[in-house]
């Protein structure tokens, strides 16, 4: 059941194009316009363009001084802008340095401090185990009269003094203590 389409006649088309549409359409435009298209004078066009130039240009001294005030004000405009915020910026500088005139003091990481030793009493190196408690260590170091001068250190060592005539006995009772790894005298 396939029927092939009859071609339509040329009388029948619709004018797509051709000479016959464009005149169609000319007069057309013509009747709706209500006659012919005004002319265009191209010189006519060009002498009043010519003219509005040269009126604009400016004329003499007076013109190149008007001319001269706004380059003027352009580039004061420009400066004074650039100068304002370089004074802004002058202004932040001082307000907000850090403290200049001061010295940075010396910085010393915890346990690193070596305070003075003094001749009455002798320096112990100890290091304790890591999961004892503050107040285990303080009992420790008070069951020695012991003071701390200094640590830990980067390696867990303490360094202690503990009275010279004790000595011996320090030792003795902080390598029987289970809280201490080791202990020996400070070189």
């Amino acid at each position: 059941m396939s029927e092939r389409p009859t071609p339509t006649p040329p009388q029948e088309r619709p004018s797509h194009g051709g000479a016959d549409s464009d005149a169609a359409l000319d007069a057309l435009l013509r009747t709706a316009l209500g006659g012919d298209v005004p002319g265009f004078d191209p010189k006519a066009h060009y002498r009043h363009i010519r003219d509005r130039i040269a009126r604009a240009r400016p004329r003499g001294w007076s013109g190149r001084w008007a001319q001269g005030f706004r380059v003027l004000r352009r580039a004061w405009t420009l400066a004074a802008s650039f100068g304002l915020g370089a004074a802004c910026a002058a202004v932040l500088i001082f307000a907000l340095r850090p403290q200049w005139p001061h010295p940075a003091a010396p910085i010393e990481p915890l346990g690193q401090a070596q305070s003075q030793v003094s001749a009455k009493g002798v320096v112990l190196q100890v290091r304790f185990r890591n999961d004892i408690a503050l107040s285990t260590l303080l009992s420790t170091l008070r069951a020695v009269d012991a003071e701390v001068i200094g640590g830990p250190g980067a390696l867990g060592i303490w360094r202690i003094r503990v009275p010279s005539e004790a000595q011996k006995q320090s030792l003795r009772l902080l390598a029987a203590d289970p809280a201490v790894v080791e202990v020996h005298p400070a070189p």
